[in-house]
């Protein structure tokens, strides 16, 4: 994937990520501690190349992944080879994008979060590929989440923090709410089917009835 730069910061942003993501020699910690009240509890890491040479974290994303399917725009039939391939294709590969795992203090594995959609002009971006896991340490989605978007603005100089959720997601959307999104708009989406893959897309047809709907979020300060 291309991707145009325009100026310094542009550059600085995307050899971090790249940096990052390829387990190369770089100025920012892979990892983000997670505190709360006060506290560290936990820890953000950087999915990735290393992460595709561990056939035990490909199979837990997949295994998540289809746990939870019903909340991705995109259902298919999910393998662990299928997940390696998008991991490398879609996070590695996408100079735009990273993802961490959410892990307690013992590396156990939690969940994940990440970044999409940089948008370099508006300094914005979307949260991305929320998904707990495990059920542990009771608060920390809130937690990583606001850890997240504080390394982001911090080493990124990304401010604008926006996301899309389905409305049905109660869970997300209550989550989502206690960090401090507000909902600035309600899409339709329009269910289409090609084999065994059922994909929900955008419209922004007024009059199209949605078969479900995204709540798009952003960010406006803690509640």
């Amino acid at each position: 994937m291309q991707t145009k730069i325009n100026n310094p910061q542009q550059k600085r942003t995307l050899n971090l990520l790249k940096q990052l993501k390829y387990n190369l020699p770089c100025p920012v910690s892979p990892i983000i501690p997670v505190p709360q009240d006060l506290k560290i509890t936990a820890r953000l890491r950087v999915i990735s190349k290393a992460s595709l040479g561990n056939p035990s974290e490909i199979k837990l994303l997949a295994k998540w992944r289809k746990a939870k399917a019903n909340w991705f725009p995109t259902i298919f039939r999910v393998t662990q080879e299928g997940t390696r391939r998008w991991a490398q294709q879609q996070l590695l590969e996408n100079p735009l994008r990273i993802s961490f795992m959410i892990e307690d203090l013992l590396k156990q594995p939690i969940g994940h979060l990440g970044l999409n959609n940089i948008d370099f002009t508006t300094r914005s971006y979307e949260l991305d590929n929320v998904l707990r896991g495990n059920p542990a340490i009771p608060g920390i989605m809130t937690a990583a989440v606001g850890a997240f978007r504080q390394w982001v603005a911090t080493h990124l100089n990304l401010t604008d923090t926006h996301l899309r959720v389905f409305k049905d997601n109660k869970r997300a959307v209550a989550l989502y709410r206690r960090c401090g999104f507000k909902t600035v708009k309600t899409v339709p989406l329009k269910k289409t089917t090609q084999g065994d893959t059922i994909s929900y897309v955008e419209t922004e047809d007024e009059t199209q009835r949605g078969e479900r709907f995204f709540l798009r979020m952003k960010y406006f300060g803690d509640s």
